[in-house]
């Protein structure tokens, strides 16, 4: 009878570890990004913006692309996040497509001197007080308990707190820290100068990402999970596949001690 008892036990157990298994791969596909839908605006017709959309789409998300230029006609009603890439400068010249976006009330990912010069149009704080860095691919990692660098996946963070992002220097835009409010939260700065901010917050809607990253395979892959992670915090944060494997190991737990008690039950009923 023991020997029954035992060997329901570990069925239970070899079962349990399958389905966790089973689940905890399941959650790792991403399929909790596919409800994401995301818009890249660009303003010229080159290979870099049709990377940004496979970049994305491979991370998950859901993205076509749109002319920045004729932001103004478009259809915003069933996106999650704007991103402006770094070529579209010229196109904020026209406040009718600056305000578009702005009215259309999405969180914007502002990606170099063309998102920089979007949030300056559009009053952002993040906007303001430029100062252009050529040969800028690192950052300095500021806030280390942000969710940027923890969720979805965690940074790696060296001792000086310094990383590089881009495989080249493709230069940007970071903004003067002392002129910056309190609804802004910096989360990198520029190590070249600290005292200005390469990537930063601002009211729960607006992120700069100061790089001129006009091709996102120009990433190191910890600027690929970095961006990535700068995406998924300016979304608010939702259920990522890491944290999912919570629930199969729950479901496994739950198995496993359904199995115990039946089994034991059963003893019980036998050997009376």
């Amino acid at each position: 009878m023991k020997r029954n008892i035992f060997a329901l036990v570990v069925a239970g157990v070899l079962f349990a570890a399958i389905i966790g298994f089973a689940c905890n791969q399941t959650a790792q596909a991403g399929t909790t990004y596919s409800l994401k839908h995301i818009k890249y605006g660009y303003r010229n017709d080159v290979p870099g913006n049709d990377a940004w959309v496979s970049w994305l789409n491979t991370n998950g998300f859901i993205c076509i692309k749109f002319f920045a230029g004729n932001a103004s006609t478009e259809d915003f009603s069933s996106i999650d996040l704007i991103i402006i890439g770094e070529d579209t400068i010229l196109s904020w010249s026209d406040s009718n497509n600056t305000f578009a976006i702005k009215h259309a009330n999405l969180p914007v990912v502002a990606i170099g001197q063309g998102g920089q010069t979007y949030l300056q149009q559009t009053g952002a704080a993040s906007g303001l007080y430029p100062r252009y860095s050529p040969s800028m691919d690192q950052i300095h990692v500021e806030q280390s308990a942000s969710a940027i660098y923890n969720l979805p996946n965690v940074i790696t963070i060296p001792t000086d707190k310094n990383i590089t992002v881009q495989s080249s220097s493709p230069g940007g835009k970071s903004v003067s820290i002392v002129d910056l409010p309190g609804n802004v939260t910096v989360l990198a700065s520029d190590p070249a100068n600290m005292d200005y901010a390469s990537i930063t917050f601002e009211d729960a809607r607006y992120t700069l990402w100061g790089f001129d990253t006009g091709n996102p395979n120009t990433l190191t892959d910890t600027g690929s999970k970095l961006l990535k992670n700068v995406i998924w915090n300016a979304l608010g944060g939702y259920p990522v596949p890491e944290l999912d494997g919570i629930f199969a190991v729950s479901a496994s737990m739950l198995i496993v001690t359904i199995t115990v008690v039946v089994s034991v039950r059963n003893g019980r009923e036998c050997a009376e």
